[in-house]
């Protein structure tokens, strides 16, 4: 299978710290092939790098064989180098289209932006990807920004994709939904580089590169080795698993929720008559579709959305009109799924 991408002797240092020490990598054409270390062995330095975000002290990083000078973002697209962060880079009242396009040769005139949709659609059904391109993203769940990302490098003509560890922030359904996704974009010969650090994951690539403290420890054919031995790549040693046991039985009722409805923006249904019990020592999951009202339920128990029928008790005790504060006093803590922007105020330390 032909490279599209070469690293060769790549080192990156912050001060006195030496981020990529000496890093080798090839990435083939039409491969999903995964960059996995624990945290601080150089993945996200090394693909910000690739990406034009940081430039390397010292080597040499080929694409289609040709030495490339990555200075910033803009010469990696150009190149056909496209990344996913983490933290995405949208704007939250344009539409789904508007993001997509944005910056591109296609916006001003409506007919190159109909012109546009065209092209849209096209790589949404390329992908499989089901969006409503104008809905805003405010109003998406984050793993349908995280398509509209996807959609967005592939629009400007990536043939190699960078996702910094895309699944992060999604459920376990959504990460099944991603690689879907990505296996399709495999064959159809785009590149994919995915950076993890969740073995579940690696296993689904075509290969895998270890990093350690900021070197290449091996790359290797998934299918030619284990999640045992990837680990023990890894850390530098065998790791053996103690499993202890943990269970308890569930007691007292903690959180009672009776009939709850709730309707959406646009004045739409988005829950009716939920009802269901959390007891103290359990873990309760509610599973479903993105998009099916579990973003609306948490923020009605937060007191962020307005109940319109039913309500909810904690430990028994029933609560009427809730506001976030008083939700807060009462001992209950929440963790958004847009931890960055709706968990965060990104302008304080």
């Amino acid at each position: 299978m032909e490279d599209l991408l070469n690293v060769q002797n790549l080192t990156k240092r912050f001060g006195s710290v030496i981020a990529n020490d000496g890093v080798n990598l090839d990435i083939r054409k039409g491969e999903i092939h995964c960059l996995f270390g624990e945290n601080g062995a150089g993945k996200s330095t090394l693909s910000s790098c690739l990406y034009g975000y940081y430039k390397a002290d010292s080597g040499e990083i080929r694409f289609k064989g040709e030495v490339v000078e990555l200075s910033s973002p803009a010469d990696a697209l150009r190149l056909g180098i496209g990344m996913v962060h983490q933290h995405f880079v949208l704007v939250s009242n344009f539409t789904v289209l508007e993001n997509i396009i944005v910056g591109s040769a296609d916006v001003g005139l409506l007919l190159r932006k109909a012109d546009a949709r065209r092209r849209v659609l096209g790589l949404c059904r390329d992908c499989g990807i089901d969006i409503d391109l104008d809905r805003e993203i405010w109003q998406l769940s984050v793993g349908e920004q995280q398509w509209v990302e996807i959609l967005k490098a592939l629009y400007f003509g990536a043939e190699l994709l960078i996702l910094d560890e895309p699944t992060a922030v999604l459920t376990p359904q959504q990460s099944d939904q991603l690689f879907v996704i990505l296996d399709g974009m495999r064959k159809r010969g785009l590149s994919i580089v995915l950076i993890s650090h969740k073995l579940r994951e690696v296993m689904q690539s075509d290969r895998v590169t270890i990093l350690r403290k900021g070197k290449v420890v091996a790359t290797v054919d998934t299918a030619n080795t284990t999640a045992e031995a990837i680990t023990a790549l890894m850390v530098g040693h065998k790791v053996t698993k103690n499993v202890r046991d943990n269970s308890v039985t569930p007691t007292g009722e903690i959180l009672s929720v009776e009939k709850v409805s709730a309707v959406g923006e646009w004045g739409e249904d988005v829950l009716k008559d939920v009802t269901f019990t959390v007891a103290a020592n359990e873990v309760l999951g509610l599973a479903g579709v993105a998009g099916n009202g579990q973003k609306e339920l948490f923020e009605v128990l937060m007191g962020v959305r307005a109940l319109q029928s039913g309500g909810f008790s904690l430990e028994g005790s029933p609560v009427t009109a809730p506001t976030s504060r008083q939700i807060l006093d009462s001992g209950v803590g929440f963790i958004p799924d847009d931890r960055f922007l709706e968990g965060l105020i990104p302008e304080f330390g």
